[in-house]
């Protein structure tokens, strides 16, 4: 009696190893689930990233008010300089 050879299970059930129908569907599912994967990563990068926009937008209109404030008495102190105490009251 002959040695049965063995086959490889996807030719056994009827697909084919290689770039047939079966192959290209299981790489097709492989690269979407890859792609799902980075879409993921980079959600989650964005919203950190807005996140830290955020932060910055804060602290800048915090630095913006100290600043103006900063102007403002600057130039009272000049006008009251130039014109006298009783200018700017």
């Amino acid at each position: 009696m002959r040695a049965r050879a063995s086959m490889p299970t996807g030719i056994a059930l009827g697909r084919t190893m290689g770039a047939g129908p079966a192959s290209a569907e299981s790489s097709m599912e492989a690269r979407i689930a890859h792609l799902e994967s980075d879409v993921g990563h980079l959600r989650t990068d964005v919203a950190e990233i807005k996140v830290d926009v955020r932060s910055l937008r804060d602290k800048m209109d915090m630095m913006m008010a100290k600043l103006s404030e900063r102007i403002d008495n600057v130039l009272r102190k000049s006008t009251r300089r130039e014109f006298g105490p009783s200018c700017c009251t």
